[in-house]
């Protein structure tokens, strides 16, 4: 096969390269130039000489489906975002991609791109592909003038990623700033007259009335050292710190200080962070490094270290203020050694689709980004392909197609990344023999002595633990036993706990089926038994696996409610990842638990024959009950909901849900704070709740938008399992349905829990 490089003599000349080189190096100000202040940028392993580098720009060749194409490709004047034009008289053609935007980069041929060319593949080194966090948004595939370049770039991104994820709680605050100082700047002087300050403080949702406009001058003139009549962004930040103020903090701080001082001791902070916070274990040694990680500018030495309310405020926006218990999300906690059909085991269905269940593309790409969400259990959809090779695409469809090595390959090469737990895979087998024969040979030659080929112990009575299969690859498939003659014999001596069988009722299963096979039920079946036999199927998943998956009338990829399928003890409750829903979201919070390994222990209702998620109540032998009081304090830039109107300011509000058993589902609210997103504070509501299985329960914080017509909004919200919450002031951030933050967008609470 020939291998096409592309010359630099079909891509630009001399000329228009000079041109435009010059033109993006009249630079302004970048936001990480604030970063760099008092760290220089080779410290965060960014080299100033590849920012400029990256900055004037390179040429590529953009490869789509169809066509390849000549663009320049540059890095934004902030750093904060990549800009792809066409060539030459196509410049004005821009693409704007946000660096927080990429999931990550391919290097050589490992997209699903590249995989998928039969001719005129470029050399390996040239190649590179940017993976879009979004499956909706297209993912570019670049190729480089030389290897050379093409590396730098790789280097220079991957730099720029590691700066941005790890920025601290102030440094998000100030990129946040900084987005909306870049949105006011209307004519690009990089500096802000008073009217545009006025749409600033507009587009954050603080309120702009004469008085507060009177205050926004006095403010102004303190701050315009240069005397211009203009802020600039590092005069427009020491602003945005005289009024974001936190006196809720500061009162907090107050108490634990002797003789309410501005600094506060480790052996302050230990009592803080013990009595109050409720981490017990925090000893001197931890919280000498708390100051020293969230105190800046410390120079003090050992002898003198304290913390000011500067690093106090810090410390709680960061990790130890989050109302998710560090143990629960950070480490494997709970008991790996039970049998599997004893864990909620996190799962997808149609992994390989990106969107649309009938005309969507099916990409290599979902089954790394749906692992990396923690997906234990992914779907193959199988179908025979040309030339003796199986594919995987939705059967019937106009779905596209992709290689089933090409995917075993990727499960292979990520299954393992993050945890060592077994990773499942649920074949839908269509394939004729021939090219069954094809999949097991693939499987067997790409996972070697991962694939799981025989029983972990011989004479087993019950399914072995996730302990016991570490580091191995499960078949789920139909096999022979099920009097299928269309079924590889090699195949069906593959699948060793995980065989797929009929499902005829819960009493048929006891009588004639074992604990290594398995049924898959629709939503709508599965639904119906849950409840009307409640019971039986609480009793039926104890000792034998069931996955449940969406209705086929679902075609945009929509979802159901996994919280009552996990009610009855179902393992695998199998959704679309690809869609941006609350019930995905539910799940992705759920498995965050148990230091995110997709596994998760079922509490001990579901093996007690009192227990019914609909029916018990607090009075059940096997309740556990506990009361939760949450005081909401203050919240922190609250934006507008989406569809605001230019002059709206939000009139935000707290409401409190919870979802579970039937006995707990239950929504309270705060008061509403009238015409204040940025900093409103509240007069510390107290919203109180019962719950009575707590380990299947779920609560979630939803920020309102009061409407004085209509439906109000929602500004954004935050959903966590009731078991992992954390007790004392918290700071809330809110979340997409991704399960990524809003920027520094939050609420701060207190909490306290007890049991009833």
């Amino acid at each position: 096969m020939k291998q096409q490089q592309p010359r630099a003599s079909d891509i630009s000349t001399t000329m228009n390269r000079r041109r435009i080189r010059h033109k993006s190096c009249q630079r302004g100000c970048s936001f990480l130039e604030f970063l760099y202040k008092n760290r220089p940028p080779s410290d965060m392993g960014v080299s100033e000489d590849m920012l400029e580098s990256m900055v004037r720009g390179e040429y590529f060749v953009l490869a789509r489906s169809k066509s390849r194409k000549t663009c320049y490709v540059r890095l934004s004047q902030d750093h904060l975002n990549l800009i792809i034009s066409g060539h030459g008289c196509l410049l004005k053609r821009k693409k704007k991609i946000r660096i927080t935007d990429i999931k990550e980069l391919q290097q050589g041929h490992e997209a699903n791109y590249w995989k998928k060319l039969k001719r005129k593949i470029p050399e390996k080194n040239l190649c590179f592909s940017i993976i879009m966090e979004k499956a909706s948004k297209k993912n570019q595939n670049l190729i480089g003038i030389t290897g050379q370049i093409t590396e730098e770039w790789m280097r220079g991104l991957l730099s720029l990623f590691h700066v941005i994820d790890n920025l601290s709680p102030e440094q998000q605050q100030y990129h946040w700033i900084w987005k909306h100082f870049k949105e006011a700047d209307k004519d690009n002087n990089e500096k802000l007259n008073l009217s545009e300050i006025y749409k600033l403080f507009n587009k954050i949702s603080m309120p702009i009335s004469d008085h507060h406009k009177q205050y926004i001058k006095v403010i102004h003139r303190k701050y315009d050292t240069s005397g211009d009549g203009m802020l600039s962004f590092s005069e427009i930040l020491e602003f945005f710190k005289e009024i974001t103020s936190r006196p809720d903090v500061n009162e907090i701080f107050k108490q634990y200080t002797y003789e309410k001082s501005n600094h506060m001791t480790p052996q302050e902070l230990v009592k803080f962070m013990r009595k109050t916070q409720g981490e017990g274990e925090v000893e001197i040694a931890t919280a000498t490094s708390l100051i020293k990680k969230y105190e800046v500018g410390l120079d003090n030495g050992e002898d003198n270290m304290q913390m000011s309310i500067r690093g106090f405020t810090n410390m709680l926006l960061s990790q130890w203020g989050s109302p998710f218990k560090k143990n629960d999300s950070e480490t494997v906690h709970m008991d790996m050694t039970k049998p599997l059909s004893h864990y909620f085991i996190a799962s997808s269905h149609n992994t390989y689709l990106s969107d649309h269940q009938l005309y969507g593309e099916s990409n290599i790409s979902n089954y790394q980004r749906a692992i990396d969400q923690g997906c234990r259990c992914v779907e193959l959809d199988c179908w025979d392909g040309d030339d003796g090779e199986p594919v995987i695409y939705h059967g019937h469809t106009l779905t596209s197609k992709i290689l089933f090595k090409h995917v075993i390959e990727v499960i292979r090469d990520c299954a393992f990344q993050k945890t060592d737990f077994p990773m499942l895979l649920s074949i839908e087998n269509h394939c004729d023999v021939a090219q069954q024969d094809r999949m097991i040979t693939i499987m067997k030659e790409l996972l070697g002595d991962k694939l799981l080929l025989a029983p972990i112990e011989e004479n087993e009575n019950a399914l072995p633990s996730p302990y016991a299969l570490r580091n191995k690859i499960i078949l789920k498939a139909k096999t022979l036993s099920e009097g299928k003659d269309d079924i590889s014999q090699e195949l069906s001596d593959s699948i060793i706990y995980m065989k797929s069988r009929h499902f005829d009722g819960f009493e048929e299963t006891r009588e004639t089926s074992t604990f290594e096979y398995m049924s898959s039920l629709g939503e709508e079946k599965a639904e119906g038994l849950a409840d009307k036999e409640t019971a039986d199927f609480i009793k039926h998943t104890q000792w034998q696996l069931v996955r449940i998956y969406p209705k086929g009338t679902r075609t945009k990829s929509s979802n159901y409610d996994p919280i009552p399928m996990w009610n009855v003890g179902s393992q695998i409750v199998a959704l679309n990842y690809q869609s941006d829903d609350f019930e995905t979201y539910t799940n992705l919070v759920s498995f965050r638990r148990n230091g995110g390994c997709g596994y998760l222990l079922k509490p001990s209702y579901l093996f007690s024959p009192d227990f019914n998620p609909l029916t018990c109540d607090e009075s059940s032998a096997c309740a556990r009950p506990i009361g939760i009081v949450v005081r909401v304090i203050s919240g922190q830039q609250l934006p507008k909901p989406k569809d605001s109107k230019d002059k709206d300011v939000v009139d935000p509000y707290v409401q409190i849900r919870v979802d579970g058993c039937a006995i707990d589902k239950q929504t309270q609210e705060s008061s509403v704070v009238e015409d204040n997103g940025f900093n409103p504070r509240w007069l510390d509501d107290e919203l109180h709740f019962a719950v009575t299985f707590p380990k299947l329960a779920f609560m979630t914080f939803n920020v309102m938008d009061k409407d004085s017509i209509g439906n109000d909004d929602l500004v954004g919200r935050y959903s966590i399992p009731v078991d992992s919450l954390a007790t004392g002031y918290r700071h809330i951030f809110l979340e997409t349905l991704k399960g990524e933050s809003i920027g520094p967008v939050s609420i701060f609470v207190y909490i306290e829990i007890a049991a009833k």
